[in-house]
Formats: structure tokens, sequence, C-alpha cells
């Protein structure tokens, strides 16, 4: 503010003043990121905040599903599918996805989730159990509208 006669006039920032600040925020974000603010803007070779993308990436979500009228129960994760994974076949890609399950063998143990055993599983199931988690992923009407 400065004086004008008798009246306070109060000057307003030019464009040039606002761009400079606008940069000056941009720049203290950066960082704060290189200091460890934000993981998504960190480089690969940081690691200081690597914890908070295995928390995300390992979060899982539970399905319940009728297979021929069988019921049982599936555990995914959502946070899977990432730019680099190469999955390209339905073995690949249930291993990927599939964390967990209420599988049991002819001998009554638990079916791991590998590609060496998956590939015991009937393909009709997998592709049943993989439509179903990409079904559940799809963002409903709410979340459409957000």
């Amino acid at each position: 503010m400065f004086l004008c006669g008798v009246f306070r006039i109060r000057r307003t920032a030019s464009g040039a003043t606002r761009a400079r600040k606008a940069r000056e925020e941009e720049r203290k974000a950066r960082e704060r990121a290189r200091e460890g603010g934000c993981w998504w803007k960190r480089g690969a070779n940081q690691t200081a905040k690597e914890g908070k993308w295995r928390e995300i990436k390992s979060k899982t979500k539970r399905l319940d599903l009728e297979f021929q009228g069988e019921t049982f129960w599936v555990e995914y994760k959502p946070n899977a599918l990432t730019v680099k994974s190469k999955s390209n076949g339905i073995v690949e890609q249930a291993a990927l996805y599939i964390s967990d399950w209420e599988l049991l063998d002819e001998k009554g143990k638990h079916i791991e989730i590998t590609e060496k055993y998956l590939q015991n599983i009937p393909i009709e199931f997998l592709r049943f159990v993989l439509k179903s988690i990409a079904d559940d992923m799809k963002p409903n009407e709410d979340e459409k509208k957000s």
C-alpha cells in the first residue's frame, strides 16, 4: 500500500508478478518433493518414500464369486498393473492380479497362486475370475460423475 494524497490505494499484483509468484511456488513444491514430500514426484533412484508405493500397490480387495454353482472368494490387487507389467497370457495375468483365494486341491491343500500351479487350473475358470476382477475394477456411475 502507498499513500496517494489522503487516500490509501492498495496496489494489485500485475500479471508478471502473479506469474513470478506461481513459478516460485512451483520451485518450492519441487524442493519439498525432493525432500520427501510427495512419493509420485520422486525420481526412480530415490527410495525414501518407496514404502508409500509399496503400501498402495499391496492393497487387496476381496470378491465373493459363484462359478458353476460353487461359491468362493478371491482377493486381488487392484493396483498391480503398471506400465512396466508384462503379462502376455491368462496365467501371467492371474498370477499378477490374484493375491489369495479359497481354492483347495484334491488333497485339501491351498492352491498356490504361481504360474506353475495356475497352469493346472481350467482356462474357463481363470477367465471367469479375471473377468470378474475387471468388472469390479470398472468405475461405477457415482465414480464416473466425480
